[in-house]
C-alpha cells in the first residue's frame, strides 16, 4: 500500500469513526451557479448562506474574501440538513472559552456547500476566486463538517473529516496554536502527533 493510499485510508477511519454527513447526499437542485447569476440573485443565495450560521454570525466572518489576515486559518465546511454541522456549531456557541479562542487566534469561516456563490481566497501566495464547490475540491471535503487548518500564510496544516467533540475542538486549537505540529513530515505524521495528544488527554 502506497503512503498517499494509507494517509487517504487514515483520513476515511477518522471520518467514520467521528461521524459526520455525506456531502454526496446534497440535493444538486440547491446548488446553483453563481457565475451566471444577477446581482439580486447573488445577493439572495449569500443571505441563505449566512442564514446556516446565523447563530455564529458573531464568530464565522463574512466568506465572500477568505483571508487570514495574519493568524491561523478555520476553515468549517457544512451543509444543509447536516445534523453534525448543527451539533458542532450548538458545541462552538455553548462553550464562550473555545469561541473566544477561536476569535483571538483564528480567522474563522463557515462554507456551506449546499450554496455556490463566489469567494476570493486569499493567502500569501496569490488571491484567486473561486466558487464554492471549487473550495469544496480544493480542500477534498468528503463528509460534513470537515474542519481545515491553515497557517496564517494559507498553508494547510490538517484535515480533519467529520464531527470534532469540544474537548478534541479544544485540544486542536491548542494543538495548532501552540505549532505541536512543527517539524512533521506530512498530514499523517501531524495525525500521528494529534491522536498522540488525544490519548494522552483520554479524549
Amino acid at each position: 500500500m502506497t503512503l498517499s493510499r494509507l494517509s487517504l485510508l487514515c483520513l476515511l477511519l477518522l471520518a467514520a469513526l467521528f461521524g459526520g454527513c455525506d456531502d454526496s447526499k446534497v440535493d444538486a437542485s440547491v446548488i446553483s451557479q453563481g457565475a451566471k447569476m444577477s446581482p439580486k440573485e447573488l445577493e439572495k443565495l449569500d443571505n441563505l448562506d449566512k442564514a446556516s450560521y446565523a447563530e455564529l454570525a458573531d464568530l464565522f466572518l463574512d466568506n465572500k474574501n477568505i483571508d487570514p489576515k495574519g493568524k491561523y486559518l478555520l476553515l468549517v465546511f457544512g451543509s444543509n440538513g447536516c445534523i453534525y454541522c448543527e451539533k458542532l456549531k450548538q458545541e462552538i456557541k455553548e462553550n464562550p472559552e473555545i469561541k473566544a479562542f477561536i476569535q483571538e487566534n483564528f480567522s474563522p469561516y463557515y462554507i456551506n456547500g449546499s450554496y455556490s456563490k463566489p469567494h476570493q481566497l486569499i493567502t500569501a501566495q496569490k488571491s484567486v476566486e473561486m466558487m464554492t464547490e471549487e473550495l469544496v475540491r480544493l480542500y477534498g471535503v468528503r463528509p460534513t463538517p470537515t474542519l481545515i487548518f491553515a497557517t496564517p500564510e494559507g498553508k494547510t496544516i490538517l484535515t480533519y473529516p467529520g464531527y470534532m467533540p469540544k474537548d478534541r475542538l479544544q485540544a486542536t486549537l491548542g494543538f495548532i496554536t501552540q505549532k505541536s505540529w512543527e517539524g512533521a513530515n506530512d498530514e499523517k505524521e501531524i495525525l500521528h502527533r494529534l491522536n498522540a495528544l488525544y490519548k494522552e488527554k483520554n479524549l
